[in-house]
């Protein structure tokens, strides 16, 4: 699967074309290659946090004593969640490709982790939005997005 399937403002000829002028065109369409195998990775983080932390906010967390289902404390989850997609994506995009003397490459990566970023936090608005109004839902936070 390809990551410019998936992830806006990331493609292998804009890479390639950066890297044209140095000699290093091959290694940079083969680093987009590499990286490309990663895809299903990348998106599993971002499915994995942004769902995985909005559930726990409306259920184990908002059970744990003290008021937690304060409108600020949904936002700390929130960027909690943004957050960790961002460094777990950044950190595994690097691991898996190392940016080495293939210019852009480091930048693209920054974009894919911003990416995950912005998907993992519309995933963890949406899981609210379905949380607080389906009733049958367990949850003592009080219900923002009710509709």
């Amino acid at each position: 699967m390809d990551l410019s399937t998936f992830y806006i403002g990331v493609s292998s000829t804009k890479l390639a074309d950066a890297n044209n002028s140095n000699g290093m065109r091959d290694a940079a369409l083969n680093a987009w290659t590499h990286l490309s195998q990663y895809t299903l990775v990348f998106l599993m983080i971002c499915v994995a946090f942004g769902i995985g932390l909005a559930v726990y906010y409306y259920t184990g967390y908002n059970n744990q004593p003290k008021r937690h289902y304060l409108p600020k404390k949904w936002l700390f989850v929130g960027l909690k969640t943004v957050g960790l997609v961002f460094i777990l994506t950044i950190a595994l995009a690097i691991a898996f490709q190392r940016p080495d003397n293939i210019e852009g490459l480091l930048m693209m990566e920054i974009q894919i982790a911003f990416d995950n970023l912005l998907y993992a936090a519309g995933l963890y608005f949406f899981v609210s939005v379905i949380w607080c109004n389906v009733p049958q839902l367990p949850t003592n936070a009080y219900r923002y997005f009710k509709i």
